[in-house]
């Protein structure tokens, strides 16, 4: 195995999903855990909890908008609320310091 490969296996096992509920952190952005937590960015790859299932997708923010999810699958949009469901793929040293 190379060092790449090697590097890439350890980050790989140091990766954990997590489960977040989003609350707003000003107009049309949101954080996970509380409004000081860790921000959604544009781009953000997480799953959501949309009718009791879990859907993949990204975050989307637009110019002079709210940020939204997109759905992996199909493209549609979803608006974010406050105490939605997310899970993310996180680092297990990131969630051993909170």
């Amino acid at each position: 195995m190379s060092s790449r490969s090697a590097t890439l296996d350890l980050l790989a096992k140091q990766m954990t999903t997590v489960e977040w509920t989003i609350y707003p952190t000003g107009w049309g952005t949101f954080a996970c855990g509380s409004p000081d937590g860790r921000e959604l960015r544009d781009g953000q790859a997480l799953d959501m909890l949309l009718g009791g299932r879990w859907i993949a997708g990204f975050i989307e923010h637009l110019p002079h908008a709210a940020a939204r999810f997109i759905a992996q699958d199909d493209q549609r949009p979803c608006g974010l609320c406050p105490e939605m469901r997310v899970r993310l793929l996180t680092y297990q040293s990131e969630e051993q310091s909170r």
